[in-house]
């Protein structure tokens, strides 16, 4: 058990105040006269008279005074209860206060000398306090109230008094709308025009009808006096950005006319009178900010302003779908109105700002017509600067992600963090250390991560934990946050140093400990943690919550415990108590080996998420890693399972920040640009911020779900701090299929730079600037090399480093106990072999002669071009052979992976036997696959696609398929795979040889809709196939190429296509293109094609898209359809440069039905261009035709009929 003495000394400890500092510096916090941080203010809160303490109502106050001459600075100090902006002379000089609480009231301080004049000047204010309506985030003393205070006595001129005059807008109530989910983040207005004081803001105005405002407190900074009201602290953040934003178009506009440049520029239209219109006004990207609308006229209309982030397809399901698309969708989502009174020149601005990317506009106009002199809004947020910067030249969609991840995180900062701005604009501790992170890794900027340290430490209640979220007016706890608030703490320190504040906080982190401590059961792991224990929104967690035993023990609890201990201990040791750390670290200690004992499942090889090792999840043991539970190969095991095994309960958006932390860690950081999938998709829902959760989610806009802002820096270009404060530094990149980025990183001392190019050797060429005092090292393929400040380059060869490794297995001698390192300690099963992680170089080979019934394999890894990974043999004696049995689906599966070389194997008896699978993975490069065996690979006798009935057709297989290598989502020109060599192989009885085609199918064996007619020529370059031999292929080809941009095919024999006749409706050609562009086939033998049931059987047939592609001396023989066939304009596109030369034809289109009987060549659509020449014909009987329009058939082609006349052309002489 732990040490009762150390215990004794942590309850000791816990009674040294929680706040070793009583607030944080203000942001003009060096502008504050020192005088008024002791004692009480001459200023005193004002109110309206006559008016309950605590209910919604807008008011205004004003001050006028006179200057006789105009001061260089005039500095103020004003807060108000809830809310305010600050004019002077009509000018908005300030919005406010930033949100805090009772204790910490936060006030703004204001230099109004650039607005002030000569003589009379007006202060005047509008403050508001939402009352029982008030969004969650509010916090207040339940008491209307503004203060202003003169810095000195030159500006105490302006201290509120009741020397202020005040009055309240009759013109303002609540206006609630049903929102779809949670949502908490206040009312919309409705505004009755003929009840607002026009102008009241304004110098000029008579505000002789006003009444003298009501004195109550005087103001006190917090530690200046013993106090009853708020305590006052300078605003430790600097005023939300205020910026113009126009529309960027007007998606629908019912019943009216609109202007031309409207409303991307200011040009007015009218309402007429009497009249109804609808406008969806589309900011273009979600954003958050003031609508500004400027109108004249329209006595009695009605208009109403509709703020959402997409229209829904189904309100009832919060279903959404793609957000660019309005048609047959709803909207739903809170409103402002408006009640025009009829006058002009008004102008009406949000109080607080409001969230959308569509803005939805309906107006009702009575017996006078409305004009809208302008509608656009201005953009308010924390004034983050974007100071990192990540270019990867060849694969722009990275920097789309970073770009969405960017304002997806600065629409959730405004005067805290936030989860969202739509719903809720509330602080979320475990949101928040994410946050920061990306606050951290992308500016200099520390003010909003201090805030929200301070504003977790000002949460903590008696018991010794944080809440949940902060400020709040409604108590929350989620005792997992606390954990992660501790985190965060330890990450400031780590990437800006600052012990001096940290070490305030240490207090506050014991408290949590402590509290944690409690739940300690005897053998070193938590019982029930009480509140809501929080770790992702993850299918299989109930209520977001992990999987927990009756007893509450949870691997997650113990090991987010484990990982704030461990953080705990170094701060302690660092900057705290050792002492301390030393009791943690022995707490540490045991929890680690209670993990290893309690969840560690050797036949999963994963760790369970509770001692019954009846549930698995990635994040169990994404956390297992990041705390050293288990590390080196096993790690890397353990990661590549979390990536690989469908069955663990899979991590959302949040969490795979823990989970790509973890693959970094593992030392498989090369794998994170190859699971982006979750924000691929996003992007193409038309998400212009990162989403809550998966579909339907509530939110558009979360800030946890920009990871990639970190993890690009941190994971990819290898930045990351190697000492507190990052003092050192260790740059390690893991680029992936990258082959050229650069990037910027901000340091507390400066910049970090770096700039790599890895050429076609592999060898890298890198460049690293440091800032001045900054020393580190730099990590490529496990060899480390110095950094120093300033410039330095580097030129690295490529390193052996985890690859090179031979991995043997032998299913007659094998034993999977074994470590497959040499022969006599071989695997046993392609099972086993494929939990392997294979880096490049490596090696998997199979003993010659061995049988694996039953079994397929599933190698993991990339490799590269120049150091590829091998599969192969070993020993003498036949090819390996695969033989899955037709109850299994794959030889083998390569899924989002490259660089593999596959020599000399069998694989039979399943219906892929070599199957490459791209899907969302760009740029891979190299499947080289030679003298392999492919046979009795086909399900002939089954109808098609699981809807038939049949079997079930997966996203890469419709049918058995030798070699299938196949992708999806290749749009926009993109390339998912380059190249692809098969060569010296053979294929018989396949349902088809070789099919290389980027698409996906659906369950149906159907395409995807949204696929073929999208996927770019490009999907796949420089596929080679050579020297192989395709026979009695069942189905629809023999060599099926679709969506390739360049390469050859030689010497290939494709023979019995259609065999038994089997086919395919939709056609049969021993050799089928389409989308394909610049490819040569040359001396390769198309003969005895079956086209069966199908319309056409040709040799060789230009499908759709077929671009400058040439078949060369080719023989077309005895093919039951035509020998080539022209389709044309079809779903992909015209056929154009489809050239036939130097071929020979001969006894073709023996069928006696279809499109194209007594035809050498079929040509399907008009729509093509084309030519054949030099190319000898040999027709199958005396009538059959050889016409080819609109294909140019040349004067160099020579045609002789049965008895073996030149009927056309000249005859070559010898």
């Amino acid at each position: 058990m732990i040490n009762r003495t150390l215990v004794t000394l942590l309850l000791i400890i816990m009674h040294f105040p929680l706040c070793g500092q009583i607030r944080l510096p203000g942001h003009q916090g060096e502008k504050v006269n020192p005088a008024l941080y002791m004692g009480q203010w001459p200023a005193r809160w004002i109110s309206m008279p006559d008016e309950p303490a605590d209910i919604y109502g807008v008011y205004h106050f004003r001050k006028t005074f006179e200057l006789d001459t105009l001061p260089q600075h005039f500095w103020v100090h004003v807060s108000a209860d809830n809310r305010y902006k600050l004019y002077i002379n009509g000018s908005l000089v300030s919005l406010g206060p930033a949100r805090g609480n009772v204790f910490n009231w936060n006030f703004e301080t204001v230099d109004l000398s650039s607005c002030l004049r000569q003589g009379k000047n007006v202060l005047a204010a509008v403050v508001w306090n939402y009352g029982d309506k008030k969004p969650l985030a509010q916090m207040s003393f339940n008491r209307t109230g503004f203060i202003v205070q003169g810095n000195t006595a030159a500006e105490a001129v302006v201290n509120t008094n009741d020397t202020w005059v005040c009055i309240k807008n009759g013109g303002y109530s609540t206006w609630e709308t049903p929102v779809c989910g949670y949502y908490v983040a206040g009312p919309g207005e409705l505004l009755d025009a003929a009840s607002y004081p026009w102008g009241w803001e304004q110098s000029d105005y008579d505000d002789s009808g006003w009444v003298k405002a009501r004195q109550e407190l005087a103001g006190s900074m917090k530690g200046g006096a013993d106090y009853p009201g708020r305590l006052l602290v300078p605003t430790p953040i600097p005023p939300m950005d205020y910026k113009v934003e126009r529309f960027s178009e007007v998606r629908k506009a019912d019943g009216v006319r609109l202007p031309g440049k409207f409303p991307s520029q200011k040009q007015a239209f009218t309402v007429p009178a009497n009249s109804k219109i609808h406008l969806i006004l589309d900011q273009g990207q979600l954003t958050t900010g003031y609508l500004s609308m400027f109108f004249s006229g329209g006595r009695g209309t009605e208009v109403r302003l509709g703020y959402t982030e997409a229209y829904y397809s189904n309100p009832a399901t919060g279903a959404k779908d793609n957000r660019n698309e309005l048609d047959g969708k709803m909207f739903v989502g809170y409103e402002d109105k408006i009640i025009c009174d009829g006058g002009n020149d008004r102008e009406y601005t949000n109080l607080w700002w409001r969230t959308w990317r569509y803005v939805d506009v309906r107006i009702e106009t009575k017996n006078e017509p409305l004009v809208i002199e302008d509608l656009y809004s201005t953009y308010s947020a924390y004034p983050f600067v974007r100071e990192a910067r990540f270019v990867a030249p060849e694969n722009e969609y990275l920097e789309n992600i970073l770009e969405i991840g960017w304002r997806t995180a600065r629409l959730c900062a405004n005067e805290t963090y936030m989860d969202c701005p739509y719903y809720e604009q509330l602080q979320y501790l475990g949101d928040t250390r994410i946050q920061a992170m990306i606050t951290l890794y992308n500016t200099h900027d520390t003010c909003m991560v201090k805030n929200a340290l301070e504003q977790g430490r000002q949460s903590i209640v008696a018991d010794g934990i944080t809440m949940g979220r902060y400020p709040t007016n409604s108590h929350q706890f989620i005792s997992s946050f606390s954990l992660w608030w501790i985190g965060m703490g330890y990450d400031y320190w780590m990437y800006r140093g600052d012990e001096a504040y940290l070490k305030t906080l240490l207090p506050a982190y014991r408290t949590i400990l402590a509290w944690y401590e409690q739940w300690l059961k005897p053998d070193h792991t938590l019982g029930y943690v009480p509140y809501w224990f929080f770790a992702d929104w993850a299918e299989g967690f109930p209520n977001g919550e992990p999987v927990r035993e009756k007893d509450g023990n949870s691997a997650l609890q113990d090991l987010m415990y484990l990982l704030t201990l461990e953080s705990v201990v170094k701060m302690e040791k660092a900057f705290g108590l050792p002492a301390m750390g030393e009791h943690y670290a022995k707490i540490a200690s045991a929890v680690k080996v209670a993990i290893r004992k309690k969840y560690w499942d050797v036949s999963r090889g994963l760790f369970a998420d509770t001692y019954k090792h009846n549930s698995f999840s990635q994040h169990v043991n994404s956390l297992a890693v990041l705390a050293g539970v288990i590390t080196g190969d096993g790690a890397r095991q353990v990661m590549h399972s979390v990536l690989t095994d469908i069955d663990l309960i899979q991590v959302t958006i949040y969490f795979r920040y823990y989970l790509n932390q973890a693959l970094n860690k593992a030392g498989l950081g090369d794998e994170l640009l190859e699971h982006l999938g979750v924000w691929k998709e996003q992007m193409a829902l038309g998400l212009t911020t990162w989403a809550e959760r998966p579909e339907p989610s509530r939110s558009d806009c979360h800030a946890w779900g920009a990871s990639p802002n970190i993890e690009f820096y941190r994971v990819v270009l290898g930045i990351d701090s190697d000492a507190p404060g990052f003092g050192k530094v260790r740059i390690a990149p893991n680029l992936g299929t990258l082959k050229k980025v650069s990037g910027t990183v901000p340091h507390p001392l400066g910049d970090i730079a770096v700039n790599y190019e890895v050429d076609k050797k592999g060898k890298l060429i890198a460049t690293v600037d440091l800032p001045e005092n900054i020393k580190g090292t730099f990590v490529w393929k496990g060899q480390n090399y110095p950094l120093v400040s300033g410039h330095q380059a580097f030129t690295i060869n490529q390193q052996a480093s985890a690859g090179q490794r031979k991995y043997y297995v032998s299913s007659s001698t094998g034993d999977d106990s074994n470590d497959g390192l040499t022969p006599k300690r071989a695997f046993k099963t392609l099972a086993k072999a494929s939990q392997l992680r294979l880096f490049p170089g490596d090696s998997l080979l199979l003993r010659a002669g061995d049988i694996w019934l039953k079994e397929s394999l599933f190698p993991v890894g990339s490799g590269r071009p120049e150091n590829p990974i091998v599969i192969s043999s070993y020993g003498k004696g036949a090819r390996p052979h695969i033989k899955p049995g037709h109850d299994a689906i794959y030889g083998i599966r390569i899924v989002n992976d490259a660089g593999y070389k596959i020599k000399g194997l069998e694989v039979s008896d399943c219906y892929g036997g070599i199957v490459v699978w791209e899907e969302n993975t760009y740029n891979h490069e190299y499947i080289w696959i030679e003298d392999c065996y492919f046979h009795d690979i086909t399900d002939k006798d089954e109808p098609i696609g699981g809807g038939r009935n049949g079997r079930p057709v997966t996203p890469d297989l419709i049918y058995g398929m030798g070699v299938s290598i196949c992708g999806a989502d290749a749009f926009g020109g993109r390339t998912l795979l380059s190249d692809i060599t098969i060569t010296k192989c053979k294929f018989d009885r396949c349902d088809v040889g070789i099919e290389v085609i980027g698409r996906d199918y659906d369950d149906t064996g159907e395409w995807r809709r949204h696929g073929h007619d999208l996927i770019s020529a490009k999907a796949f370059l420089n596929v080679n196939i050579s020297d192989c031999d395709v026979q009695r292929s069942y189905r629809t080809g023999g060599v099926m190429l679709y969506c390739i941009t360049g390469g050859t095919a030689e010497n290939i024999i494709i023979n019995e296509t259609g065999y038994e006749g089997i086919g395919m409706w939709w056609g049969v050609a021993a050799f089928q293109c389409a989308r394909v562009h610049n490819y040569l086939v040359e001396n390769c033998t198309f003969s005895n094609t079956i086209k069966g049931k199908s319309p056409d059987g040709q040799g060789f047939d230009f499908e759709a898209d077929v671009h400058d592609v040439v078949v060369r001396k080719c023989r077309f023989i005895n093919n039951e359809g035509p020998a080539v066939l022209y389709y044309g304009d079809s779903w992909a596109g015209i056929n154009k440069g489809c050239v036939i030369d130097s071929c020979y034809i001969e006894g073709n289109n023996w069928s006696t039905d279809g499109d194209y009987v007594g035809k050498v060549f079929g040509v399907g659509k008009p729509a093509n261009e084309g030519i054949i020449k030099n190319t000898e014909i040999h027709l199958r009987t005396d009538d059959q035709t050889f016409d080819c329009a609109p294909i140019v058939f040349d004067a160099s082609n020579r045609v002789y009929n049965t008895t073996g006349k030149l009927i056309y052309g000249t005859e070559i002489t010898k």
